[in-house]
């Protein structure tokens, strides 16, 4: 869908809730020439972040992580390097865990701490993924990954910011809703931006 279409989309859920008559227009005085689209514009791009970091996994437009941004082992701790533009991770698999990890932990997570004691971190069985930034880079941190399984071909994907065009079709409705909550809660229409919302949930639980 192209950005023009999406944004179509998003000033037809804002006429459903509110319609935009002059009155309105008019209550949102400023110098830009179409307050609307000035304020669609400039929630849309994060609205596509937020979207798919709380879309369901199995609508991602998933991105294989480089294997240069593959660090070296340490203490059965390994270091990924991600993209600049990552958001969330997709999937984090290697051969000795019994299952795949989708979800990260921060070191603000209570369970991050533990994972410093190599007696009480994160294994085979229910291996654990901490997201955290060093240097203005995004890193995931492994918990455990035995000697060398860095070069046996892990599944290593992650999800990246898109643009509004370039979002999965399945996401539009869900982006959509999300953008005119945006715009009418700075418009002070807490009622109307609120059931936006709503729909924007719904959207993404009805994937």
């Amino acid at each position: 869908m192209t950005r023009d279409d999406i944004k179509e989309s998003i000033f037809k859920k804002l006429d459903e809730l509110t319609p935009l008559n002059g009155e309105l227009i008019l209550s949102i005085q400023n110098e830009l020439s179409n307050p609307i689209e000035e304020y669609i514009n400039e929630f849309l791009q994060d609205g596509c972040d937020r979207t798919l970091r709380a879309a369901p996994y199995h609508v991602l437009p998933l991105t294989p992580i480089p294997p240069t941004g593959i660090k070296a082992i340490i203490n059965g701790v390994l270091l990924i390097e991600l993209p600049d533009s990552a958001l969330r991770i997709g999937l984090v698999d290697f051969k000795s865990w019994e299952r795949p990890v989708m979800h990260t932990i921060t070191v603000d997570h209570p369970n991050y701490i533990i994972q410093k004691n190599k007696f009480t971190r994160g294994g085979n069985s229910k291996p654990v993924v901490v997201w955290l930034q060093k240097a203005g880079k995004k890193y995931i941190e492994c918990y455990t990954v035995t000697a060398g399984e860095q070069d046996q071909n892990p599944e290593l994907t992650c999800v990246v910011s898109k643009l509004p065009e370039d979002m999965p079709e399945v996401l539009i409705p869900a982006l959509t809703w999300l953008v005119a909550s945006d715009v009418l809660k700075v418009i002070e229409k807490q009622k109307e931006s609120e059931l936006a919302f709503s729909s924007y949930t719904t959207s993404l639980l009805n994937l």
